[in-house]
């Protein structure tokens, strides 16, 4: 019998340290490795990104809020990927009080969501709220994430299938894998998807886009027909989103900062005037009053050359590039005391003005024209 035992032992061991190898790897890399970890690593290497494969909406928000409660900050940025380009370096006077806890592809009911697991002893001073009337259309793909994933829906087997495709469907470097770095440029990443893209979480919890695109993949190709259908009027469960971010802020005595940032001039032309989309101008009306009633400020820079400034700072027709979010946070940070505290007037306009190119106001990035099939 213990000859059986040494035999089947002796065949399932290969087995094991393939599994167990299998396993390390993908902790290494990032994809399976825990949030506290990940943090100590992005704190030693500022410049390290943080995407992993099979992290979604519940996996990112998971990660900001654990974030955000490891450092307590006093200037917290919520919303969607259009404000995910405002970073602590435009906080020049104290970096360190600034987190930014937007997340991808997140409708205003998940912003909520987020924003009720954000800390509150204390709770951060200022929340500037990123605000997304396009969203208010009924017929918005998106549904809400309200929850985060838990020990009962982790599926590492899952996560090991998933690395395993984008290693070898991608071509994955391995002296990328070694160094933790990614395909791109170079730079410390950690995630598989990180390392394949170039793009992820920032330290900060900005988001790095591996890419801008050219001007034809940007906004000229925009057309009535490309847009998704039209509503008359606007989403009123997404107006009540925002009314429970207001009314959390005003028990926890926190001061909301609302802010539009720019989209694309023929996208923004084509969505407010268009009797088909009637819920998008309504939307920025609603919204407005809402603010004024909780009597925090708001800041609608939907119209990009109202506010003077050019569709070549936009990654695409609703993404800002890191330049132009510059550009935001010194036009409100000129209006808003309580976040001039923060803000380094004269040094964020030398950054403005000596940024070499739209992406590169402090990384140097190259702007390069992506395959067909990364385009957004």
């Amino acid at each position: 019998m213990s000859r059986f035992f040494l035999r089947l032992a002796c065949f399932l061991l290969p087995f094991a340290i393939l599994i167990t190898g299998v396993f390390f790897l993908f902790y290494y890399t990032g994809d399976l490795m825990p949030y506290d970890i990940v943090l100590d690593l992005q704190a030693a290497e500022p410049s390290m990104i943080y995407l992993p494969v099979g992290a979604g909406v519940p996996e990112h928000n998971q990660y900001k809020v654990f974030a955000a409660a490891h450092s307590k900050p006093e200037i917290v940025v919520v919303g969607s990927s259009r404000v995910t380009p405002f970073r602590h370096e435009m906080f020049a006077r104290q970096t360190d009080a600034f987190y930014n806890a937007a997340s991808l592809a997140s409708i205003p009911e998940t912003v909520a969501f987020l924003v009720d697991h954000l800390p509150i002893d204390p709770p951060p001073r200022i929340l500037v709220l990123g605000v997304d009337p396009h969203f208010f259309n009924v017929n918005t793909g998106y549904d809400p994430v309200e929850g985060f994933s838990s020990r009962e829906n982790f599926a590492p087997l899952d996560v090991v299938r998933l690395s395993l495709q984008s290693f070898f469907l991608q071509n994955t470097s391995i002296s990328n894998i070694v160094n933790r770095t990614d395909r791109q440029y170079g730079w410390p990443a950690l995630g598989l998807r990180a390392i394949n893209t170039g793009r992820g979480f920032r330290r900060d919890g900005s988001f790095r886009f591996e890419k801008r695109l050219e001007d034809q993949h940007r906004d000229t190709l925009v057309t009535l027909s490309s847009l998704p259908e039209g509503a008359s009027q606007p989403n009123p469960v997404r107006l009540a989103a925002y009314d429970r971010i207001l009314a959390w802020a005003t028990e926890h005595n926190v001061y909301v900062i609302g802010v539009v940032t720019p989209y694309g001039e023929r996208y923004y032309d084509l969505i407010q005037n268009s009797p088909d989309h009637a819920f998008f101008p309504q939307a920025r009306t609603q919204i407005a009053a809402m603010f004024a009633e909780y009597g925090f400020p708001y800041y609608d820079f939907a119209d990009l050359t109202d506010a003077g400034w050019s569709i070549s700072e936009m990654r695409d027709v609703i993404h800002m590039t890191d330049l132009l979010a510059a550009r935001v946070i010194l036009e409100v940070a000129r209006q808003e005391p309580r976040l001039s505290a923060y803000v380094d007037l004269e040094q964020l306009q030398r950054d403005i003005a000596q940024a070499p190119n739209p992406d590169a106001i402090y990384d140097l990035l190259p702007i390069i024209t992506p395959p067909e099939a990364d385009q957004p």
